[in-house]
């Protein structure tokens, strides 16, 4: 057989399986689509994470062509100025293209939709950057487009959408521009990053850990994008106005968080700063943590502190807060005070809550999976990714991409796990306090993207294509079709 035979062989197994793929990508990216659609015209109001609060607010922002200021209409959903509203800016203007013959609620979701069909693509386009594996990056495209919460978050008015959207656009950019040197990534990379954090606070430790990694690529490289022959760039009008809005963002940004520091003395002020307390207590989040921490200090009887909880209209919310007073009573003596458990025993157990809320859901109503066969297939996926990250290390973390992806991921869950929900369980003694599944999401891609390969690193030939059929096949079927099965009426208009 003639070498010019064996590379034309080569190119059609190549073209195959980039059709192959291709295929594959349109039918889960559809797929991904039609599930967030029905979530967002079948899932009645009051279940979403927040939605009352979120939905709020961009109908406050879509009545004023500028930002608006806290006033007594904002109270209920939560404050204006002093937090981070760029999702509210801009469902407040697409709120203002609703046309059409249906609701504001439902026009809003859709908009969510779409936001989670462009999360998908760009999280597709990173992982064709980083992996040469059609098996790896099959897998990796089923797992993230069936992760259930993942997508009924993407049906929902949602600030969470925009926050993971970003997120991934800022670790696609940022690996783009480590692969090629191309200044125009990087700035692209910064900006996806500093409107990121003026969505959502908690991107702000993921903003650490992106600068942090380039710094790394930089210092190793000795800035070598400088000198790549693309200097005329420095010099155009495209690096002008990319610094200018990079510049613009970096203002936003320090004027919202630094201000808020040198006045406040936090990143993020209570709403009790700038309202009487009384119009407060009009806040369901407010009136929770209050309702809590004063009658902890003791400057509220649990009979006062109760009738504050009894004044939350969402019955998740208020049901949350008596159960957070009952706990503080056994604590101050009224009962025997319960036993925390270690550090590393409250791991384990974080651990294996986040799987129950994001392959099941967590919302004003729950569906978790907490049954033992329910989650014993993660559990074992997660346990075999960890022998293979172990046995094939060298393979798995095989280029900087893949070990920023792992550094950034661990980073991020280590924050959370260790710094807000340990000592928000010490603080009330409540395991699931302020434990969300989706708010480990904007790690979910760098996260998928180790997992994939440290299980498709473990197989070889045909074993590969059987086991990643076998996993992708477990994924769908453990996602959309167990919603469907578990769902009762109450969850739909």
């Amino acid at each position: 057989m003639t070498p010019a035979h064996n590379n034309k062989q080569a190119h059609t197994q190549q073209y195959r399986s980039n059709r192959l793929e291709s295929i594959l990508f349109s039918t889960f990216l559809c797929y991904f689509i039609f599930k967030a659609l029905f979530f967002a015209v079948r899932i009645r109001e009051y279940i979403f994470p927040d939605e009352f609060s979120w939905f709020g607010l961009a109908e406050l922002f879509s009545r004023c062509y500028l930002p608006p200021v806290d006033s007594p209409e904002s109270i209920p959903f939560g404050l204006v100025t002093h937090v981070p509203t760029l999702y509210f800016f801009l469902m407040g203007k697409i709120l203002g293209l609703n046309i059409f013959h249906v609701s504001d609620l439902i026009f809003l979701r859709f908009a969510n939709v779409f936001l989670g069909a462009v999360t998908l693509a760009f999280a597709w386009k990173f992982i064709c950057l980083i992996s040469h594996s059609t098996a790896e990056r099959l897998l990796f495209l089923v797992m993230l487009s069936n992760t259930l919460m993942f997508t009924f978050l993407f049906g929902a008015v949602s600030y969470d959408n925009l926050t993971n959207l970003l997120a991934v656009l800022t670790i696609y950019f940022v690996t783009k521009f480590t692969l090629n040197d191309d200044p125009r990534d990087l700035l692209l990379a910064l900006m996806m990053m500093l409107a990121g954090v003026l969505t959502k606070i908690t991107l702000l430790p993921f903003a650490v850990g992106i600068v942090v990694a380039l710094f790394c690529y930089c210092g190793m490289t000795k800035g070598r994008f400088l000198r790549t022959g693309e200097n005329s760039f420095f010099t155009s009008k495209t690096f002008g106005v990319s610094l200018v809005i990079i510049l613009l963002l970096s203002g936003f940004a320090v004027k919202l968080y630094g201000g808020n520091w040198l006045q406040y003395g936090t990143l993020q002020p209570q709403m009790d700063r700038f309202f009487p307390l009384e119009n407060c207590l009009q806040n369901r989040l407010f009136s929770r943590s209050y309702a809590v921490a004063e009658f902890k200090k003791g400057k509220l009887d649990l009979v006062d502190a109760q009738r504050i909880a009894l004044r939350i209209r969402p019955e998740s919310d208020r049901n949350e807060t008596l159960m957070l007073l009952r706990y503080a009573a056994r604590e101050k003596g009224v009962t025997t005070p319960p036993e925390l458990v270690s550090r590393g025993v409250y791991t384990l157990l974080w651990g294996e809550k986040i799987l129950q809320k994001i392959y099941g859901i967590m919302a004003h109503k729950s569906m978790e999976k907490t049954g033992r066969w329910d989650l014993a297939p993660y559990l074992g996926l997660l346990l075999l990714g960890g022998v293979g990250m172990v046995v094939r290390f060298r393979e798995v973390i095989d280029s900087f991409s893949m070990a920023a992806c792992l550094c950034w991921t661990v980073w991020y869950l280590l924050i959370l796990s260790q710094l807000v929900n340990f000592n928000g369980y010490r603080y009330s003694g409540v395991m699931d306090m302020a434990l969300q599944g989706r708010y480990i999401f904007p790690v979910l891609v760098p996260f998928y993207a180790v997992w994939a390969k440290a299980l498709t690193a473990l197989f070889r030939g045909r074993f590969r294509g059987v086991f990643v059929s076998l996993v992708s096949a477990f994924f769908v079927i453990a996602e959309f079709p167990w919603f469907l099965n578990h769902v009762t009426p109450d969850w739909y208009f």
